[in-house]
């Protein structure tokens, strides 16, 4: 990355909604370190594990509301006072197994809440950046995807985010508020748990057993380290495009090569073992030409380094993890 140019972050207030997860943890403490204040917004039960070491820091607040209730949210809007920025990455996923029925699920609990932050958001606001995904591709043309390439998205997720951005962008518009929007691709790192592939072959490798890969392993995805992404939402917020960007590596892996990648740096002595797989295979490589050119971003962690951080972070930190769909 380059020297922050644009409009800064030091002494801004910035809002955070999903801080306490994996990439909002990590941005929380970022914003900290360059003298930002930050105000994080907890939801429900969230857990704040990942923001521990932080509680300690006076530049930290932590405000429990209720995105869905507006009446609260509007309520609350006193406690924050002024709101220079908004990193918005939050985004809440309920296990729904009827497509129409996660619809609904998804216009209460994500669309919904985030009309109700933006209109409680005031006159103050300066620049918002939103976290979303390539899962508003859908099946990609062509290779590597550029940002300007067809929205198709086939999963309530994609939908989801794809729906979010246009209410934001268009917010942006009407309001004159510079609105970056982040298609961030496959992160990992320390930190990441549950539903995804390099956990849950850690799982298996750390217990001495095979990774589970479903169907052949073919399926590409570009892997994008977590500091990587945090600084490209750490410049996003300094700098204010109002862009659509890619964030990623550039760089393709098939769940079959991070296996064996994975393999390899644990010593482990195992092979992958494949299960049928039902879904369609969907490959995503992301052009990340336009976040060059806006944010500085170029990403500074090879894979095999990535892989080697998430390893020593799993290895010492985490004791269990339940058995999970590989990939």
């Amino acid at each position: 990355m380059t020297a922050e140019t644009g409009y800064g972050i030091r002494g801004k207030r910035v809002l955070v909604t999903g801080g306490a997860g994996f990439i909002g943890s990590r941005l929380v403490k970022e914003l900290l370190d360059r003298d930002a204040e930050v105000i994080v917004l907890v939801e429900g039960e969230s857990t704040l594990s990942r923001l521990e070491p932080l509680l300690a820091n006076p530049g930290l607040r932590l405000l429990r509301c209720s995105l869905a209730d507006s009446d609260a949210l509007a309520a609350q809007r006193k406690e924050w006072g002024d709101i220079d920025l908004l990193a918005h990455l939050r985004l809440h996923m309920t296990p729904v197994t009827a497509f129409c029925d996660q619809a609904v699920e998804d216009i209460t609990t994500n669309l919904l809440p985030t009309l109700n932050l933006i209109k409680a958001l005031g006159d103050s606001i300066q620049g918002i950046c939103f976290a979303s995904s390539v899962a508003v591709y859908g099946r990609p043309a062509r290779l590597p995807v550029r940002e300007n390439d067809p929205t198709s998205p086939i999963s309530s997720y994609g939908a989801t985010k794809l729906t979010i951005e246009n209410y934001l962008r268009a917010y942006g518009q009407s309001s004159q508020v510079p609105v970056t929007i982040l298609r961030y691709s496959t992160v990992y790192g320390p930190g990441e748990l549950g539903h995804r592939a390099i956990p849950n072959f850690l799982h298996s490798l750390t217990r001495g057993q095979s990774p589970l890969i479903y169907d052949d392993g073919s399926e590409i995805r570009d892997y994008v380290y977590i500091g990587d992404v945090v600084e490209a939402t750490t410049q996003a917020l300094v700098r204010r495009p109002a862009q659509v960007l890619n964030i990623g590596s550039s760089q393709g892996y098939s769940s079959l090569e991070i296996a064996h990648e994975l393999i390899r740096l644990c010593s482990a002595d195992v092979e992958p073992r494949f299960l049928p797989g039902a879904a369609e295979k969907v490959d995503l490589i992301c052009d990340i030409s336009a976040a060059k050119e806006a944010l500085g971003y170029f990403p500074q962690t090879t894979l095999e380094e990535g892989l080697m951080r998430e390893i020593e972070w799993y290895t010492g930190e985490v004791l269990t993890l339940p058995v999970e769909r590989g990939v």
